[in-house]
């Protein structure tokens, strides 16, 4: 029972750190096989999620100062429409190449 215990334990939690005005943001949890997650907290207290999903070989970009009901299409390691910071262009360009490394992907 202890091993189950440790398995379903949280490895890492965020709570939400925006207003109510930036939506709800995105449930996000590893029980959905195949994809690549990325969180990030810049200076401001301003938080992204990144997924990339192996199947489909598509990144989104969540964002709290930009809605969260928005999903943002990532490709090549940016993220069209959106001015990002120093810090979150790096960031994301970091999780890019970190899920499209041919040796990270899942066997099939």
């Amino acid at each position: 029972m202890e091993k189950e215990q440790q398995q379903e334990a949280y490895l890492f939690q965020v709570t939400n750190h925006h207003l109510s005005g930036a939506g709800i943001p995105p449930q996000v949890d590893d029980k959905q096989a195949g994809r690549y997650l990325g969180y990030f907290e810049n200076e401001y207290s301003e938080q992204l999620i990144f997924i990339y999903d192996y199947s489909s070989g598509q990144g989104t970009l969540y964002l709290g100062d930009a809605d969260w009901a928005t999903a943002y299409p990532v490709q090549d390691g940016k993220a069209a429409d959106l001015l990002l910071g120093n810090s979150e262009l790096l960031w994301l360009t970091a999780c890019w190449k970190a899920a499209t490394c041919v040796n990270l992907k899942p066997k099939t």
